[in-house]
């Protein structure tokens, strides 16, 4: 029995039938005696007939070539208390009634279903009169009384239920590439909001719309050996070891973000690198030094700075990064909204101590990821004009005692931990 292998057929049968029928001469012959229902399996030539009868279509144009009748022009359907309204259609008629098949397209709009009562808008629609079913695709529009539920195909049963939903963010969850994802990203914002958007596709969104903004910089050589200031070197090393924030790496890309770095990023740093070692080399101070081997960094050091930070699309990331809660994203996203919010650049000064009045007094400034710095000095003539740091204090201002963490012989006498 064709049906019994089919599911569809054997789906589109069961929605033509009512309770009692499907009973009675479905699964009461099953139950009771399988070899006999095969042997002299019923059929229903009625529900053919009934289905085609009930098919009444009316448009403003009909024309008719060979087998195939074509509507055009507020195209409207009416089949078993389901309407159907298009712009377009096509019937392919057939020998057998059963084989009848109708497509339309163009704003098509079906009424008369108890869960919908809205209505479904979808592109495009297929009603195969052997299953009775009808098949849509395109941006499809549920509407449901609490909801709108949003699919790009599915297929609809003549009692109303929905089967084999899809929607784009099925396709994205089971994309395997982040190509495929990416390619699905235009199609997605144009189905849903941005508050419709699961955590994933937000991250990858979000991401994908600072791309065109990101300026790519390879990661900047070291300062030429200063004979004279070895001891700011060590007080470098000691403030990379203070841990995150400020003091951590410029952010990089995303493996799939390393693609935009451009050639020009790659050859200015051979250019500066090769000046490096030209300044090296001259310096007669350095005659008996080996110099360093520098290796050519990979694309995963590169890090970049935003060319129009007040851009609408790094605002709208920075509005899809703050929604994100997923437990296995949000710490990434936390760390691009404080980087974005930075440009990913940081300039920070540290005082060793306090400075007495008119002696100097040493300043170490660490920037990270930029070429040039422009500040201005102020003089503070009213103490109160101060307050506004206190404010600021464990954000912009840090106050550390380096002198209990450096592993000096008096912190081991004293019992402070080292490191």
């Amino acid at each position: 029995m064709p049906m019994l292998r089919d599911r569809r057929q054997l789906d589109g049968l069961l929605t033509r039938l009512d309770e009692r029928q499907a009973w009675s001469r479905l699964v009461e012959p099953l139950l009771a005696s399988e070899l006999d229902w095969l042997a002299s399996a019923p059929e229903f030539p009625e529900l053919n007939g009934q289905a085609v009868a009930e098919l009444q279509i009316k448009a403003n144009r009909k024309s008719t070539l060979d087998r195939t009748i074509r509507y055009e022009g507020d195209v409207r359907v009416r089949l078993a208390g389901i309407e159907a309204s298009c712009k377009e259609m096509s019937l392919l008629q057939a020998d057998n009634p059963a084989a009848v098949i109708v497509t339309g397209a163009d704003a098509v709009h079906l009424t008369g279903l108890v869960d919908y009562p809205a209505g479904i808008d979808a592109d495009r629609f297929a009603y195969h009169a052997d299953t009775g079913v009808i098949t849509l695709g395109g941006n499809i529009r549920l509407h449901a009384p609490d909801k709108t539920h949003k699919l790009r195909a599915c297929i609809l049963t003549q009692t109303g239920q929905v089967r084999d939903a899809r929607s784009l963010l099925d396709d994205f969850r089971t994309a395997i590439t982040i190509d495929a994802k990416l390619a699905l990203l235009p199609k997605i914002t144009q189905v849903y909001g941005d508050a419709e958007l699961p955590d994933e596709v937000r991250y990858l969104l979000a991401l994908h719309l600072l791309r065109p903004h990101m300026g790519w910089h390879a990661p900047y050589l070291p300062p030429l050996p200063d004979h004279g200031r070895e001891r700011f070197d060590d007080v470098a090393k000691l403030q990379a070891s203070f841990g995150p924030r400020a003091w951590q790496q410029a952010l990089g890309g995303e493996t799939w973000m390393l693609g935009d770095i451009p050639a020009s990023a790659e050859q200015a740093f051979a250019k500066s690198l090769q000046r490096w070692y030209q300044q090296f080399n001259s310096d007669p101070r350095n005659q008996h030094r080996q110099p360093p081997d520098i290796p050519v960094p990979t694309k995963s050091l590169y890090f970049w700075r935003l060319r129009d930070p007040g851009h609408a699309d790094i605002a709208r990331a920075l509005r899809l990064l703050d929604g994100i809660r997923a437990d296995d994203i949000a710490a990434k996203a936390r760390r691009w909204v404080a980087e974005i919010g930075r440009n990913n650049t940081v300039v920070t000064f540290d005082s060793a101590g306090a400075a007495y009045r008119g002696r100097a007094h040493s300043l170490l400034m660490d920037v990270r990821n930029a070429e040039t710095v422009a500040f201005k000095l102020y003089r503070v003539r009213d103490p109160r004009e101060l307050l506004y740091a206190t404010k600021k204090i464990g954000a912009d201002f840090v106050y550390r005692a380096h002198y209990l963490t450096h592993p000096t012989p008096w912190n081991r006498l004293a019992g402070c931990p080292e490191g």
